[in-house]
């Protein structure tokens, strides 16, 4: 993340944050808002609701995900896409 991000913005955006290291609901489950109310009640209990998780490029539902739930994408910095995504809570 410090190559996409910069030094700075690793510690403005993740350092002290809560870190959701992987969160998944079984595909019978999905569509139930489970996935949804599981990230809230993950990120409400971070203190000040500072929260951050990282995801994978080429994962669209993970990613479309996270937008959807209202998380949000620091821009990388220019050349420095990779294929790790971070969000950080609303």
């Amino acid at each position: 993340m410090t190559r996409r991000l910069g030094a700075e913005r690793v510690n403005e955006l993740l350092v002290g944050r809560f870190e959701i290291d992987e969160l998944g609901v079984r595909s019978r489950a999905r569509g139930t808002g489970l996935g949804r109310r599981l990230l809230s009640a993950l990120s409400s209990r971070a203190p000040g609701g500072r929260a951050w998780l990282m995801t994978w490029n080429g994962a669209p539902d993970a990613l479309a995900f996270y937008r959807r739930a209202g998380w949000q994408e620091p821009e990388p910095l220019p050349g420095e896409e990779t294929d790790m995504v971070v969000f950080v809570a609303p």
